[in-house]
């Protein structure tokens, strides 16, 4: 048998081969990588920078807004940590870290756990919170990541983890605490009030109803006794989008239109975009809010 010298076996060229392979899979290794780590450093930055927006385009609440969280001889005003401890709210926690203010009026058996409208400060529906809290229910507002309850829909969970701890109360020697909740509601503002519905939704049989200023539901209500409240201005700059599912509202559904009053006047922090102009003034709506409230509650909670 002959050989061609020039089909000859050479172990010399199997090893230059095998290391020049090697040496591409590396390089595609370490361009795959390469490109994986702009990836998520492109990824971070975007997130920064949305919260960074987000930031600057928050909703703060005025003066009379930090006021109403000092507490008085009549409510108890609490900030929340993260830990379930209540201490002496003083007008604002401008740390940012509490899970929200708890507002413990004379009334002992009815809880409202509220959730705050998108990109506004928490503190701004101070005042609605206290004029509520003064009458027929206690209410617990809710400070949202980012300023978005929709990014913990689920945060009144943690609220309900620590209803012993609001029924308690301060401890303070004022009207307060040793309460017993016997009717829990949700509410919200705006997206807050969309997002308390979707909370409610899933948790129909524990939760006596939903009172939502200027929303709408987004999933189904309908259950046996459970009931919904709807507020909102006439001047509201969204009406027909508060219109929107009504096949979701439950049977027992109550409406409440407060002529002349708008979007934002619900809560104090301002003129917001794209808003109608309202022909009552911010104490007005308000005032009339909680006295539907105070009427709605009062039909419910047998």
């Amino acid at each position: 048998m002959k050989f061609n010298k020039n089909s000859s076996i050479n172990p010399d060229n199997n090893e230059a081969n095998s290391g020049e392979v090697e040496e591409k899979q590396k390089h595609r290794s370490r361009r795959r990588r390469s490109r994986l780590i702009w990836t998520l450093v492109i990824l971070a930055c975007l997130v920064i920078l949305a919260i960074e927006i987000n930031q600057r385009t928050v909703y703060e609440a005025d003066t009379d807004a930090h006021t109403a969280l000092t507490g008085s001889d009549s409510i108890n005003v609490s900030s929340m940590d993260k830990n379930g401890n209540l201490t002496d709210a003083s007008g604002g926690d401008a740390t940012e870290s509490n899970r929200g203010y708890f507002f413990d009026g004379p009334d002992k058996d009815t809880l409202i756990i509220f959730y705050p409208g998108a990109r506004v400060e928490p503190e701004a529906y101070g005042p609605l919170c206290r004029k509520i809290a003064a009458g027929d229910a206690d209410v617990f507002l809710m400070r949202a990541p980012l300023y978005l309850s929709i990014t913990d829909v689920n945060e009144a969970d943690k609220v309900l983890a620590e209803k012993k701890a609001l029924e308690k109360g301060t401890g303070l020697d004022k009207p307060g605490g040793n309460n017993s909740y016997k009717y829990v509601y949700v509410a919200g503002h705006s997206m807050g009030a969309s997002v308390a519905g979707m909370y409610a939704a899933k948790h129909l049989d524990s939760l006596n109803g939903v009172i939502m200023l200027a929303g709408y539901p987004t999933k189904d209500l309908h259950h046996q006794g459970f009931s919904m409240l709807s507020v909102y201005g006439s001047r509201d700059g969204h009406t027909d989008m508060l219109k929107k599912n009504k096949n979701y509202r439950p049977s027992d559904y109550t409406q409440y239109v407060i002529k002349g009053g708008n979007h934002a006047q619900f809560g104090n922090y301002g003129i917001q975009s794209g808003e109608g102009k309202a022909y009552i003034s911010r104490t007005e709506q308000q005032n009339q809010t909680v006295e539907v409230i105070s009427r709605y509650l009062k039909s419910h909670n047998k």
